[in-house]
């Protein structure tokens, strides 16, 4: 039975970014999900927050004994907050709840901020339980397999233009201190991101960031941008699947709750809405935004002012310093809530590959058409994306190194990837047509649809190796698109026959059908799909970086006008996300694919591990703005796969000499 986990990170209690209704509603989440326990990992507390409180409040004590009963009485307020409002939630397993292990950071909780923790776990002792200061490992429930969870130590110098620079520091720390083997996944908390690492090529461990769940106050590592929840679902198989849950568009519009209290003149509205859009105003910014004189703007907060605080109305306070109006601070950080709406939203389920290097001795070809058509259809994926390099190529005297099977030339190699892509479409569309004739026969008209429905969406591009041929003005992948729609309409007819005998379907129209089936996109054009979300797929023509992230985050740089990019080449696998607060673009998803290959002889002499296996991306979305997504990373076993590559080679051949191509 799989094991699912839940993981938050920095609520910030005690800072102005604390939401309480962001936890209630993650709260919400994770007992809809059936999650088997939950792990706060760092920032409960924001310790800077905290202490800067306590030494404001210090000010107006002379006597120690004053000034000590103050700093308890402080911890026992926020003990006492957080005991009773902090949510229970109730368990999968019938009449427990769920237990909430918190693992304070001593970068963000501080000592305060681990002293209330073990405080807040003496008084929910049912369901909260402070594991550690630092760093924690949790049995995953699955034999042989536990999860660690680091939080940061230092603060300072954490700082870094992308995501993973903290994060790897973090992780490089840990990897010096003596740990178990049993330890198969590490998961980050405090730095406000969202990635995930497969393990198995540069990073040994996966890992996983966690988001914050709190409205980001304070850059501390400069690249904070993601507010959420994670949910990690474990398979007894080792497969992880991490599911990120976005709550920024929420925090963007989080004003929009405010509702006007009762009998609110037109005018106050008007008030009350120009606050909700802008923030804090003076009587002048009021005015002039609402074409309002001054003395009827004073008025209306008056009367706005004087409006007690409500479960919808937050009440105004006055800055006297700067002479602004605003909405009571304590209201959004304790009273305000948040609907997060389920309903309607679109999925989209990606399978992409980058890098399949067809002719290359070393590309895992058996385990790609054998595992990827099952993969496929058990996660009932829609679009099947190639992010380039099909081919292996010729260049860089890789014949006489002995990389390419039987020196075959380039378009040998792009007519038997071709052959190893139709294999993986044909395989799902003869399972998902049997499984729709099973259930309901179906009458001729109905045909054609059923075999779009049963054939996955394939979106591909060129890669570097693709486009060598073009020195010699070729263009290239045109024999591989030629060899894999002729091939796909010749076994799609066959299988037809088998299904349906006596059924002559139309050739142009299967042709027409197959065609729009095998799109190719341009690396500097998004695709607008049916859900509206944009993708991207790109290939840069660079070589890898040190820092895991920089590269998926530069290709989004690049990539600007799409919310979903998919992108390979350099051999590392890896998935992030980014909020883009500007534009109201939303939550951007970049996945960054690994390859086919197990190892060449190029990347073991500049001592590169490879990431070999390919990424599922499950994406949630409404109006094209995303919402959340799935992603698990499947990797493929190390072994001595050259018999059986051999036999597929072999498949290919006899194939070629029958005329499929």
């Amino acid at each position: 039975m799989p094991t699912k986990v839940a993981l938050l990170s920095r609520l910030d209690f005690g800072s102005p970014g604390f939401r309480l209704g962001l936890l209630k509603l993650a709260a919400q989440l994770i007992e809809k999900e059936g999650c088997h326990f939950v792990v706060l990992a760092g920032g409960l507390t924001s310790v800077s927050a905290m202490n800067a409180d306590i030494k404001a409040g210090l000010k107006r004590f002379v006597k120690r004994d004053e000034r000590s009963k103050f700093e308890e009485d402080f911890v026992d307020e926020a003990v006492d907050f957080l005991s009773k409002n902090f949510p229970t939630i109730k368990s999968p397993e019938a009449s427990k709840n769920t237990k909430i292990f918190i693992v304070t950071s001593p970068a963000y909780d501080g000592q305060l901020g681990n002293l209330i923790a073990a405080r807040l776990a003496s008084k929910r002792r049912h369901d909260i339980v402070h594991e550690n200061h630092g760093n924690a490992v949790f049995d995953l429930r699955i034999k042989g397999r536990k999860l660690a969870i680091l939080t940061p130590e230092k603060a300072t110098w954490m700082r870094g233009k992308y995501q993973s620079t903290a994060i790897q520091r973090v992780l490089d720390d840990w990897s010096r201190i003596p740990q178990g083997d049993d330890i198969t996944l590490a998961g980050i908390g405090c730095f406000a991101s969202d990635i995930q690492k497969p393990g198995g090529g540069e990073s040994a461990l996966p890992f996983f960031s966690i988001p914050a769940l709190c409205h980001l106050w304070q850059t501390k590592v400069g690249t904070e941008s993601q507010v959420g929840l994670t949910i990690l679902t474990c398979e007894d198989s080792g497969v992880v699947t991490t599911k990120s849950i976005s709550f920024n568009d929420l925090l963007v519009d989080e004003r929009d709750g405010i509702s006007s209290p009762p009998g609110t003149s037109a005018n106050q509205k008007k008030v009350v809405k120009v606050l909700q859009n802008e923030g804090a105003l003076t009587v002048g910014q009021i005015a002039r935004r609402i074409n309002r004189t001054r003395p009827s703007v004073r008025e209306a907060l008056k009367d706005l002012k004087g409006s007690a605080a409500s479960k919808i109305w937050p009440g105004l306070i006055h800055d006297e310093t700067s002479g602004k109006f605003d909405f009571d601070p304590i209201w959004l950080k304790n009273s305000l809530t948040y609907n997060f709406d389920q309903t309607g939203l679109i999925n989209n389920r990606f399978l992409s590959f980058g890098c399949l290097h067809a002719g290359c001795v070393h590309t895992k070809v058996n385990w790609f058409v054998k595992v990827v058509p099952q993969i496929i259809l058990e996660r009932d994926i829609n679009y099947l994306v190639g992010a380039g390099d099909f081919v292996e190529g010729t260049k860089h005297n890789l014949l006489v190194k002995g990389e390419i099977i039987d020196g075959i030339n380039n378009t040998v190699q792009e007519d038997y990837a071709a052959y190893l892509v139709s294999e993986v479409m044909l395989k799902v569309f003869r399972a998902r047509l049997a499984a729709r004739f099973a259930a309901k026969k179906p009458k001729h008209s109905e045909i054609l649809n059923l075999i779009n429905e049963a054939l996955v969406q394939f979106i591909y591009i060129p890669g570097n190796h693709c486009c060598w041929i073009q020195e010699a003005g070729v263009n290239p992948l045109n024999t591989f698109r030629k060899s894999l729609i002729e091939r796909l309409r010749e076994e799609i007819s066959g299988i037809l026959k088998e299904f349906v005998p006596g059924f002559n379907l139309n050739y142009s129209d299967l042709s027409s059908l197959v065609i729009r089936k095998v799109l190719r996109v341009k690396e500097d054009e998004p695709l607008a799909l049916s859900s509206g979300v944009k993708l991207q797929v790109v290939h840069p023509y660079m070589g890898r970086a040190l820092t895991y992230s920089a590269r998926p985050e530069q290709t989004l740089g690049f990539a600007s006008g799409s919310n979903l990019v998919i992108s390979a080449n350099f051999h590392v696998a890896l998935a992030l996300s980014k909020y883009q607060w500007q534009g109201r673009v939303g939550e951007r998803i970049e996945m960054q694919l690994g390859t086919i290959k197990e190892k060449s002889g190029f990347e073991t002499h500049l001592l590169k591990h490879l990431d070999t296996g390919v990424g599922v991306l499950d994406l949630q979305s409404r109006d094209g703005r995303i919402v959340a997504r799935d992603t698990t990373f499947y990797t493929a076993p190390k072994s001595d796969d050259t018999l059986v590559n051999r036999r597929v080679f072999e498949a290919f051949l006899r194939a070629s000499a029958s005329g499929s191509f």
